[in-house]
């Protein structure tokens, strides 16, 4: 999906970012992001931290991320977000 950027309102800072409307005509709302900002910090502290740094295999600087139960919670948490559909 690509996305662009909306205009700005009249009378606004024109360098600000007030939104972006992808091909699906989704607009990025203050709500829109707070809940995305939610999930992504849910993500990061319950399901990253818990399936791929605690593990003992884990390595800081290696990309290459094989852990299931990060993949599956991850895919699971997702699926039931209602912006994820």
């Amino acid at each position: 999906s690509v996305s662009t950027p909306v205009s700005s309102p009249p009378g606004s800072n024109p360098n600000s970012v007030h939104g972006f409307s992808n091909t699906t005509n989704m607009m990025t709302s203050p709500t829109t992001t707070a809940n995305i900002r939610a999930a992504l910090k849910h993500i990061y502290e319950h399901i990253w931290v818990t399936f791929v740094v605690r593990s003992p295999l884990y390595q800081p600087h290696n990309p290459d991320i094989r852990s299931t139960n990060f993949e599956s919670s991850l895919d699971n948490y997702l699926k039931g977000m209602p912006w994820f559909r």
